[in-house]
């Protein structure tokens, strides 16, 4: 038997919901379950501002006096910062299946949400990429491969979301490192920093910066290029035509080396 207060001051890896003075074990460590949870983790973080949300991994939720639950994923509507407990209901909370997971286990977490006040309620099986939505109408399976709410209106398209999600991360990996590379390495980033286009130099090797670059490098071409925003007297400073538009700048061959 373990008491309310010792379950809120304790950490547990993974965490636990607390059943009535029992902990219970969530089943966990699957690897088509973690990254199911971490790109639909990922791809609504990357949307909170346009619905108006707050999404949450393994936060815990307070569904009656004596019960915890610890969804995958949890999203709120609004803004919501620094509460270690959730005691309202949140907009929605979902399951992703793990192997382990009984039908008596999941319904018991549903029918948790759902009468603590729950609007939405949705269960991945990220095995046969099958998605379904409860609410207190009923149940309904994603047929068209998108999970859908209603104020706010949000749409994830489940069966596509792991293509989805590797394809944005290694176009915008592939371009960051493109550009960073050839920004720092070619001598017309230096004719630029030299001509006294401090601003797309300066953005230029702060995109290099982030890129994990060479940081000695990054740093003195910076240093050199806050430097030279003043003309020398008599030096006459000629612009960099290829560089006047910073995202031709960083257009991958648009400046190589000749």
């Amino acid at each position: 038997m373990v008491t309310i207060s010792e379950y809120l001051e304790t950490s547990y890896r993974p965490d636990c919901d607390y059943i009535d003075g029992e902990l219970q074990e969530r089943n966990l460590g699957e690897s088509d379950h973690s990254r199911l949870q971490i790109s639909l983790a990922s791809y609504l973080f990357s949307r909170e501002m346009l619905w108006g949300i707050s999404a949450f991994t393994e936060q815990r939720v307070q569904v009656r006096d004596t019960r915890y639950r610890v969804p995958d994923i949890t999203v709120v509507a609004g803004p919501v910062t620094g509460i270690p407990v959730l005691r309202e209901p949140p907009f929605l909370c979902i399951e992703i299946l793990s192997r382990g997971d009984s039908m008596d286990e999941v319904q018991s977490r549903i029918d948790d949400y759902l009468a603590f006040g729950v609007p939405y309620v949705w269960v991945l099986n990220p095995r046969t990429r099958r998605g379904f939505v409860y609410t207190p109408d009923g149940m309904t399976e994603a047929k068209d491969g998108t999970l859908r709410t209603a104020g706010p209106d949000i749409e994830v398209p489940f069966s596509e979301l792991r293509q989805h999600c590797s394809i944005a991360k290694s176009r915008a990996k592939s371009r960051a490192k493109s550009c960073a590379k050839s920004c720092v390495r070619s001598r017309t980033l230096s004719r630029a920093a030299d001509s006294c286009l401090a601003e797309t130099a300066r953005s230029l090797l702060s995109q290099a910066y982030i890129a994990g670059l060479d940081l000695p490098e990054v740093i003195e071409r910076l240093r050199k290029a806050n430097l030279e925003l003043t003309p020398k007297k008599g030096q006459i400073m000629t612009p960099v035509p290829e560089f006047a538009n910073i995202s031709q700048a960083c257009k991958p061959g648009a400046h190589r080396t000749q």
